[in-house]
């Protein structure tokens, strides 16, 4: 399994106490590298296998397959991830065959080390949506600024947020965008419908 995935020995070590070692493989490939794990615990003699297997930092990205889309959720876990990770938080990605991707939402315990609000709770913070021309965004300092991703991650407008309005949309083409503020209270990403 070793050479058939050009995997490289990067550490060894054995535990006395225990009666069994622990190595650490690199590979320059992509991987799935839970599907790897998993086929390692098929292996004679392998008790623990998985990314950092260790230490665990707690990511992970798991799929469903259904006849139209591919769903996708990619979770974050910290705090105490050798005993499982004490806080996750999730996003949710409907994938579609024809390559368009659609967020779906995020759930789970706030990131407060990375000061990002994903408050979907407070939909009246921008409106319309879908919008056709404007969005009108309400709660935010005087400093707030915006950009409007587009599924192919391309910024597609972006700017200074004046009078809590932004005019000028009518040149979109009609699509999912993600659009993101950000001011002094930190970060807010939605998802808008033209």
């Amino acid at each position: 399994m070793i050479d058939a995935h050009y995997l490289n020995l990067t550490y060894y070590n054995e535990t006395v106490i225990h009666n069994y070692g622990i190595a650490s493989f690199v590979s320059d490939s992509s991987y799935n590298i839970f599907a790897l794990a998993d086929a390692f615990l098929a292996a004679p003699f392998v008790l623990g296998s998985g990314l950092n297997a260790f230490a665990m930092d707690g990511n992970d990205i798991t799929c469903i397959i259904n006849s139209d889309h591919i769903e996708l959720t990619y979770s974050h876990g910290w705090g105490d991830c050798m005993s499982g990770c004490i806080d996750k938080r999730f996003w949710v990605f409907k994938v579609y065959y024809d390559c368009s991707v659609e967020f779906v939402g995020s759930y789970g315990d706030v990131i407060y080390y990375m000061n990002v609000n994903e408050d979907n709770e407070q939909e009246n913070l921008v409106y319309p949506n879908p919008f056709s021309d404007h969005i009108q965004v309400n709660g935010f300092d005087l400093n707030a600024t915006y950009t409007i991703t587009n599924i192919s991650g391309q910024v597609v407008s972006s700017g200074l947020i004046e009078n809590q309005r932004i005019d000028d949309l009518n040149s979109l083409p009609n699509g999912t965008y993600l659009f993101t503020i950000t001011s002094e209270n930190g970060v807010i990403t939605k998802t808008v419908v033209k």
